[in-house]
């Protein structure tokens, strides 16, 4: 079971939610493959984008450079796809950036990680959406290099979003106080 605080800029809890881990697997793996979950989120295409790192690149539709990846990843979302991350890292100078409803992002488990690679940088932004599905990867904040940097900041408390086998390591939000609605490493315990 994982729980997850939404925490407001006073510090205090804001909503507390409670998932189980073999609630709704998000799907990953080749291009077109729907979703086994449940949720009423449909998406245009699934759409596969391959860390750097991989060299069989006969299942991607994309490959992330290994700097900036959100520049590959963004665009994807910006169209209502569904994005399937391969095992790897990709690096985060910006944030991914979700303002559309119906979109999944989803990765190969934990071996997929999204990296946090500048000071101040939070992971996923979310603003005004509903039906969003995020699962199956890791974030990690790099706390031990970078200052500032958040896993998941929620601009909406009205968002509708299920998070699925994700794990979110290594942030620092706590170099200054969280603000309303974002989700930092403490945050989420499995």
């Amino acid at each position: 079971v994982l729980t997850l605080q939404a925490i407001r800029n006073d510090g205090s809890i804001m909503d507390t939610f409670t998932i189980d881990k073999g609630m709704n697997p998000v799907a990953g793996g080749t291009p077109g493959q729907k979703s086994n979950s449940t949720s009423s989120a449909t998406t245009t295409g699934a759409v596969v984008v391959c860390a750097s790192t991989v060299t069989d690149t006969s299942q991607c539709n994309y490959k992330a450079r290994g700097a900036n990846d959100q520049s590959t990843i963004n665009p994807l979302i910006k169209e209502g796809r569904h994005v399937v991350l391969s095992e790897g890292t990709f690096r985060l100078s910006d944030s991914i950036v979700i303002s559309h409803n119906k979109v999944t992002l989803s990765g190969q488990g934990p071996g997929t990680v999204l990296q946090v690679s500048k000071d101040g940088v939070t992971a996923i932004q979310l603003t005004a959406v509903e039906d969003v599905v995020l699962g199956d990867f890791t974030i990690d904040g790099s706390k031990s290099t970078y200052k500032g940097t958040r896993g998941i900041y929620i601009n909406d408390g009205n968002a509708t979003i299920q998070l699925v086998n994700l794990r979110i390591i290594n942030t620092n939000s706590s170099t200054g106080p969280p603000s309303q609605g974002s989700v930092n490493g403490s945050a989420l315990a499995s």
